[in-house]
């Protein structure tokens, strides 16, 4: 009874023109994914949605734009009335450069990187981190290293923590032998 459902000209032209269908919809995102620079916003965040975890790639093709900097995030707790020094808590956690948890480390720096382009700012000759601290960004940062050292370090909750972005800035090509290195210490932020 199933095999002769299956075998049956209906069920091949249904199962065939929804394969069709799929296929022009697929293609039809990722067309307009490659191609997002004219779409409004509305449509960008749906071909965003579909495109990025699959098949998003990070390079240009003839003409790569290097990046400006390269961001890692450190941090610092203070636990026993002493603070630690500053470290990686990816790489203190065991992990190398090129595993999982370095990339997961890198998409949080990359989002805490962009609130500091866009949303540091100094008042009085003081810097203001109000828009950055109160950003979803400091957040998954503050999450991921106090998670990270609750796994990995220590089982106690540390009393305070600090994280801070080192930026290495890239050089002009004429200028390849040299860099600067430059960093940024949020506040002291104390877990609940």
């Amino acid at each position: 009874m199933l095999m002769s459902i299956f075998r049956s000209r209906s069920f091949l032209i249904g199962a065939l023109a929804t394969g069709m269908a799929a296929l022009i919809v697929h293609f039809v995102i990722i067309l307009g994914y490659s191609f997002r620079d004219q779409l409004p916003a509305s449509a960008t965040k749906l071909t965003d949605r579909y495109a990025v975890p699959m098949f998003h790639q990070n390079w240009k093709l003839f003409a790569p734009d290097l990046p400006r900097y390269n961001a890692e995030l450190e941090y610092r707790y203070f636990g026993n009335q002493t603070w630690s020094d500053w470290s990686d808590i990816t790489k203190q956690c065991g992990f190398g450069p090129y595993t999982r948890m370095e990339t997961i480390e890198q998409g949080f720096n990359t989002q805490l990187s962009w609130q500091v382009v866009n949303n540091y700012y100094a008042l009085n000759g003081r810097a203001q981190f109000d828009r950055m601290v109160q950003s979803p960004a400091y957040a998954n940062c503050l999450f991921y290293v106090l998670k990270m050292h609750e796994l990995y370090v220590s089982k106690t909750k540390p009393d305070s923590v600090q994280i801070r972005l080192n930026f290495r800035f890239t050089p002009p090509p004429q200028q390849a032998h040299t860099y600067q290195i430059s960093n940024l210490e949020f506040p002291v932020y104390v877990p609940i």
